[in-house]
């Protein structure tokens, strides 16, 4: 929790290259928490999560979804772009 989306890519990209075999879950803020006055705020969109869990899934993850900052939105677009 906290990561950025990058960071999480690179973090199942280490996974991946350790254990290519081995199924990954993946469940990525929605961008790096800010705060914008009183409220915190995650800057990742629903397209650029999507975009980022397809390349998840490239990297052998078999369960996508989405934790802090995700919206039922994101987890729309997460689906439409990796199902199968």
């Amino acid at each position: 929790c906290g990561a950025t989306l990058d960071m999480t890519l690179d973090a199942i990209e280490t996974m991946h290259r350790v254990a290519p075999d081995t199924p990954l879950i993946v469940k990525p803020n929605a961008g790096k928490p800010r705060l914008d006055g009183d409220d915190v705020v995650y800057d990742a969109t629903p397209q650029e999560m999507a975009r980022y869990a397809q390349q998840f899934v490239n990297l052998g993850a078999v369960i996508v979804g989405g934790c802090c900052g995700s919206t039922p939105e994101h987890i729309a677009a997460i689906a439409c772009t990796v199902q199968m």
